[in-house]
């Protein structure tokens, strides 16, 4: 029994997921699927529509056979920690052959050939990416402006090179393939054709009959609740940055160069999320790091937290009848705890810790809900969909 694994959020899962879980099932001639999925909040530092247990539930009713959260820690952490985290989570199984990512053009050659040149990059491209940080650019750009390749530095193949530079650091067995994305681009928000990006399906899910033909019926029906949007978090967010100190700030991972001046600065006179985004973003800062950095000062994530760290445990969120043999194989493979209930787990105290952030990014995201009660993590267990 083959098996292929899919790092995810599935924010909603839709028509474009549903073909790259079958394209990567027929292009690594695998039998099985396991998707590692984002929890409550995200890597471009936002909280998900709609919670992570309704979101793995759509995944394994449209053809997963078994979803794992990615913690915290890792799911809301540039490419390069999201994308280790990850890889770390399939191989720590011990039964996993495949991971398969979507890229713009479908070549795993390139990709594989950055990764090598990152990880064992020359000094003429140490010199290069130092220039370019000193001349004000972001990390991602000024390290594919040193990298001097005629390659689309766009999301998915970003990560589709940390990726395999990731399996490589960990000498994993699993072997990398890629599907070329197909129709619209991950930020597009038109509605067109069958297949639209999330970003199109997040924008027009206040009228269910636009997103109607580009999700799965099973999407369709957990879009009919509450949805959640990361301006909902401004009032969470002026409250922590206005009473925490600078000093608390500058221990938030990804926090240097002085931000948190400008971030307690900002968070005086602004009144909305995209005021206080605004004022914080610059060359330096792009958009996206800047609300990572947000949802990290919210759930408190420092940067020793990040010091010699790595996932912790298998937290199990849905499976079908396929993923309960996985399990029973992961039983016998898996180098980490797996988690079904965590009220009966013993773990160490660096899993504790990992897993308490899950928990807390978990009562946190309630309050963006209309009940708002908390302890969510404590009460639901793996869902077993027939």
């Amino acid at each position: 029994m083959k098996v292929v694994g899919l790092v995810t959020e599935y924010n909603p899962f839709h028509n474009g997921h549903l073909y790259h879980l079958e394209a990567s099932k027929k292009e690594t001639q695998s039998d099985c699927s396991i998707a590692v999925m984002s929890g409550h909040f995200l890597q471009r530092g936002e909280p998900a529509i709609v919670d992570k247990w309704s979101r793995a539930k759509v995944a394994v009713e449209s053809g997963v056979d078994l979803v794992i959260e990615i913690p915290t820690l890792y799911a809301c952490s540039s490419a390069e920690y999201f994308a280790y985290g990850s890889a770390y989570l399939l191989n720590a199984l011990g039964i996993v052959d495949h991971i398969c990512f979507g890229s713009e053009d479908g070549k795993l050659e390139t990709i594989d050939e950055i990764t090598d040149k990152l990880l064992s990059p020359s000094k003429e491209f140490q010199d290069d990416l130092k220039k370019f940080l000193r001349n004000g650019h972001s990390f991602p750009r000024a390290r594919s402006l040193a990298l001097n390749m005629d390659f689309e530095f766009k999301a998915n193949n970003i990560l589709g090179i940390e990726y395999i530079k990731a399996l490589k650091t960990l000498k994993s067995p699993i072997t990398p393939a890629t599907i070329k994305r197909i129709h619209s681009d991950y930020l597009d928000e038109n509605l067109k054709g069958t297949i639209a990006s999330a970003t199109a399906i997040r924008k027009h899910a206040s009228n269910l009959e636009d997103i109607k033909s580009f999700v799965p019926t099973a999407t369709y029906d957990i879009m009919k609740h509450h949805h959640v949007y990361k301006e909902d978090l401004i009032d969470l967010l002026l409250y922590k940055i206005r009473t925490s100190t600078l000093q608390q700030m500058r221990e938030i991972h990804d926090v240097s160069e002085g931000l948190e001046h400008k971030i307690k600065k900002v968070a005086e006179r602004v009144s909305s999320y995209d005021e206080l985004l605004s004022g914080i973003v610059s060359k330096r800062f792009t958009k996206t790091r800047v609300q990572r950095i947000l949802v990290k000062l919210l759930l408190n994530i420092r940067k020793d937290d990040f010091i010699e760290n790595h996932p912790r445990y298998i937290r199990i969120l849905a499976f079908n009848d396929n993923g309960k043999t996985l399990i029973k194989r992961m039983k016998k493979t898996c180098t980490l705890p797996i988690i079904t209930n965590i009220n009966k787990i013993q773990l160490d105290d660096d899993a504790k810790e990992m897993l308490n952030l899950d928990i807390t990014a978990t009562n946190i995201y309630k309050l963006l809900t209309p009940d708002k009660i908390g302890g969510d993590d404590y009460l639901k267990q793996p869902l077993n969909i027939k």
